[in-house]
């Protein structure tokens, strides 16, 4: 009888314990973000899903992000700005620079450094999109935020797992559990900032054996991955010209440039561990085909191109993973997307506020044929 009771009062002093780091743990979040201690807190409260798949929810927040209220992150509209909206992945949406250092504000925050102090640049990022779902949102954002400008960072990797293209988010919203731990991801984010390289190392080994169980490996995208990319893009840029917002394309920049350095391994297997199919070579080689696409597109259809993937230097003070920005590396890759906008904005001559039939895209693009503004020099930090 003496041992059950001991093993009721030991389950009870852990069930205890436990709770009473689940309630630190909340605690934590009211104290840091302003969270509730009840109810449910994840990066589920800053998306929705709809008929086209994910989306911003206006309002929402999560840790250091916060969405509007028309679902985008950042600030509210100014309808006296002229404005430029970004569409991109994770990259643009931003990660792990500190809260008003992503790039859609770095880049804000540029251009306005000097006159004329006019524009505002509306984030309409979202974690895990790829251009063929961007081209989706693109009439209700030319319709709710009228811009004249788009900028165009595409994530690639994307395009690895060709039958998931346009299906990110598409599925239904879960519904929200009555009671969710947050205790795991505390757990999570400590575990992470104390385990040795070496298992972290085998970790990721171990997702991507997991991951690619039973699949065929791929030593090189195939080339019909890459022309569904073009297709995709050539089809969000015209999208965008028939409602007269003028294009501009950001050539997609990685921490590794040509070759994965010994020491940067474990970001190399990092971002392969959501995409195990392919082999860790082909990522630098399908990185510079699919640039070489947007290259391509914007010099055969006039279009202002930045070629960020050229201007950014291999570093991990710009990077903190693979492919997304720390501060540092915001700051630099805006400074280099506003020197390349300045020529197109220099021509702009787009209405604040276009009616409702160029919003909802009636009738034929009369955007303006602009030069490719491609920037050829290296930026150095």
């Amino acid at each position: 009888m003496r041992p059950v009771i001991t093993a009721i009062r030991f389950a009870l002093a852990a069930a205890i314990f436990v709770m009473g780091l689940e309630v630190c743990a909340r605690l934590g979040d009211l104290a840091v973000y302003g969270a509730p201690f009840s109810g449910s807190y994840s990066s589920e409260n800053l998306f929705l899903r709809d008929a086209l798949g994910k989306r911003g929810r206006p309002g929402g927040s999560y840790r250091q992000w916060q969405m509007n209220s028309l679902g985008f992150r950042g600030p509210e509209i100014d309808w006296s700005r002229t404005r430029i909206v970004c569409f991109g992945a994770s990259e643009m949406f931003g990660m792990f620079e500190d809260p008003g250092d992503e790039l859609p504000r770095m880049i804000e925050r540029d251009l306005n450094s000097r006159p004329p102090a006019r524009y505002q640049v509306v984030n309409a990022a979202l974690p895990g999109e790829s251009t063929a779902t961007a081209i989706r949102r693109v009439p209700e954002i030319a319709a709710t935020v009228r811009p004249a400008f788009a900028v165009i960072y595409p994530s690639l990797a994307p395009y690895i797992t060709l039958s998931a293209i346009g299906h990110e988010g598409a599925q239904g919203a879960p519904d929200a559990p009555r009671f969710e731990w947050r205790l795991p991801e505390w757990i999570s984010d400590v575990v992470k900032a104390r385990l040795p390289m070496r298992a972290m190392i085998w970790y990721r080994q171990y997702q991507i054996r997991k991951g690619s169980a039973g699949h065929r490996l791929m030593d090189r995208l195939p080339e019909k991955n890459v022309q569904r990319f073009e297709a995709d893009s050539l089809a969000l840029i015209e999208s965008l010209q028939s409602r007269r917002i003028e294009p501009v394309l950001v050539t997609h920049a990685t921490v590794f440039g040509d070759k994965v350095p010994v020491d940067d391994r474990y970001l190399m297997l990092t971002w392969r561990a959501f995409y195990p199919d392919l082999k860790e070579a082909g990522f630098l080689d399908m990185e510079r085909r699919m640039n070489d696409v947007l290259r391509r597109l914007a010099a055969r259809h006039g279009i202002p191109l930045i070629d960020l993937a050229a201007v950014m230097p291999p570093s991990r003070r710009y990077f903190a993973d693979a492919v997304h920005f720390t501060d540092a590396g915001a700051e630099l890759a805006a400074a280099a997307i506003a020197a390349g906008l300045r020529p197109a904005l220099a021509g702009e001559n787009a209405p604040d506020r276009p009616d409702s039939s160029d919003a909802a895209g009636n009738g034929t693009s009369t955007a303006p044929k602009l030069r490719s503004a491609a920037l050829s020099r290296h930026v150095s930090p």
